[in-house]
């Protein structure tokens, strides 16, 4: 939701921000699951934008990025709206 700090985690990661789209359907092929690492029920956004709407959090070793990643975002209608993608910044790295 905050585009700077979007822009600069892409391109922590190395990303292109004008391929992160295609980069996004790659990443979401990825997790399943069991990389599902938000709350039950998954909490709910206070950004105006999506207020309301589940924050879905996924971690894992992404193949595609060749690091461990840390993604939140959340639907809304037929859009995704990116809340996270950076590396995953987490101590505890059990998978």
């Amino acid at each position: 939701m905050n585009p700077v700090v979007i822009a600069a985690d892409a391109l922590e990661l190395g990303l292109d921000l004008q391929n992160i789209s295609y980069i996004l359907v790659d990443l979401l092929e990825e997790i399943t699951p069991n990389h599902y690492v938000g709350q039950y029920p998954p909490q709910r956004s206070y950004e105006h934008d999506i207020e309301g709407y589940e924050l879905l959090a996924f971690r894992w070793l992404s193949k595609t990025l060749g690091c461990r990643v840390y993604l939140k975002f959340t639907i809304k209608g037929r859009r995704m709206w990116l809340v996270s993608l950076h590396e995953d910044r987490k101590e505890d790295q059990r998978e």
